[in-house]
Order: C-alpha cells, then structure tokens, then sequence
C-alpha cells in the first residue's frame, strides 16, 4: 500500500500565493533552473488562473543557469547578475506582471527594485505556506495534492 502523506507542492503554493496577490495577473515570467523551466509544472500550476507563464528563450536560459551556478559557487559577480536582471525584464517586455524566482539562489541576487516589478520567491512562499500548515492557519492538503 502507498504511504498517504499530505504534501506541499511549491508551484502550487507560487500559483495560489499570486492569485491572492495579484487576481488580475494573466502573466508571469519564470526564472529557474532549464529544467525547472521544461518540466512544465509551473505552467500547470497557473493553468486554472488563466495565467500564462513566460519563460526565457534559450540564450537567456543559459545565462539564467550560469548565475544560478555561480551564486552555488560563491562566485556571482555583479556581470553576471546584471545579465540575469536583464533577461527578467525581458520577460517583463514580453508582457510578465512579475516574476518567479523559481530556485533557491535567485532571490540572493536578484530583487523586485531591480527588476522593477513584483518578485515571487518560491522559496519563501513554500516557507510561509509551511508555517500556515504547522500554525492551524491553514488546512493541510490531501495526500494527493489537491486543495
């Protein structure tokens, strides 16, 4: 028999967290690892918000990674994070409405005053949404991840 454990899944939470930040948004950009981005989840996520996720094309990706592994090395320069803040507001052209920080490094170098829209850190999010959980204040969910 399957162990039946509720679960919190994070694209679930950034989803509900911008809904009830932003109800009007019907896009977002996503900035995480490349395979973050082709999983696909967060557009899954933010399909029943009729919101569409923007993500960055493949030359933008690739810096993307570059400085998600860079601040795992310890070595993200201010380059390097000026580039990653250029591809969040290329997606911002594109029409995003904020921006997910879809892996633990970015918010430690990127933020909402650089990128000059809302910034929403999963990590964060998950944490908050934890709390919520282990306080009472919210319900936890089915095993199956469904609210």
């Amino acid at each position: 028999a399957a162990v039946r454990v509720p679960v919190l899944h994070i694209m679930r939470e950034v989803a509900a967290a911008a809904a009830r930040r932003f109800p009007q948004m019907r896009r977002v950009g996503l900035l995480g690892t490349r395979a973050t981005v082709a999983t696909g989840l967060y557009q899954e996520a933010f399909r029943s918000l009729r919101t569409e996720v923007l993500v960055p094309g493949v030359p933008a990706q690739a810096v993307i990674d570059r400085l998600i592994a860079a601040v795992k090395a310890q070595a993200a320069d201010e380059e390097l994070r000026l580039a990653g803040v250029e591809v969040a507001r290329g997606l911002v052209r594109s029409g995003a409405e904020a921006v997910i920080l879809g892996c633990t490094e970015l918010p430690l170098v990127l933020s909402e005053e650089a990128l000059g829209v809302p910034a929403l850190d999963s990590t964060l999010i998950l944490a908050e949404a934890a709390v919520r959980l282990a306080t009472g204040e919210a319900p936890l969910p089915s095993p199956e991840g469904r609210k």
